[in-house]
């Protein structure tokens, strides 16, 4: 068996409701300690779904669903009708936004590199979601990256400032609807 490390964080973060919570947010999958794609041990496989679990409930009891903008061209998991969200897509001139929250004192604009689940990386920037700061990754409607988040069950994107993991289970309809949009929207 090859051995393992599960690259977590453990953030504590501020709801915005009031409550904390210890949230675990982990990115990436798990890896082979030589950088050689995901890890077939079942034990490492096993810790990854345990904290999967953890961090699925601790969004739903602080009441994260996923939901569509009005006009439809953004859709998000997170409170409704708050700005608190755990990831968010934007459409915007048939490119989409990908949005989520980040840990770092960083400036607006400073680069960062995000790694999809499928483990493609894309250039971003930190962002500043309202005074709390985020990661924004700008890609096609036909990026392969796309069809990641598509057909996985789960949505996991890691950078240096952040690991998002969310179920992407019931964010699949909403997601292909947005990508459909975007794709037929012209710059």
């Amino acid at each position: 068996m090859t051995s393992a490390a599960l690259r977590c964080r453990f953030t504590l973060v501020k709801f915005r409701h009031g409550s904390l919570a210890l949230l675990l947010l982990f990115g990436g999958a798990l890896h082979a300690q030589s950088g050689q794609g995901p890890l077939q041990d079942e034990g490492a496989r096993a810790e990854e779904a345990a904290l999967e679990k953890a961090a699925d409930t601790i969004f739903a009891e602080a009441g994260y669903v996923w939901e569509v903008s009005e006009d439809g061209m953004s859709v998000q998991f997170g409170v409704p009708q708050t700005d608190d969200l755990a990831f968010r897509v934007d459409c915007e001139d048939g490119n989409l936004i990908i949005i989520a929250p980040a840990n770092t004192d960083a400036p607006e604009g400073t680069p960062t590199t995000a790694l999809f689940q499928n483990g493609e990386r894309r250039a971003g920037t930190i962002s500043y979601l309202g005074e709390d700061p985020g990661f924004a990754v700008s890609v096609a409607a036909t990026d392969p990256i796309v069809g990641a988040l598509l057909t996985n069950d789960r949505i996991h994107i890691d950078t240096a400032e952040a690991a998002v993991s969310v179920s992407g289970a019931k964010g699949s309809v909403p997601l292909r609807s947005l990508v459909k949009r975007c794709r037929n929207r012209k710059p």
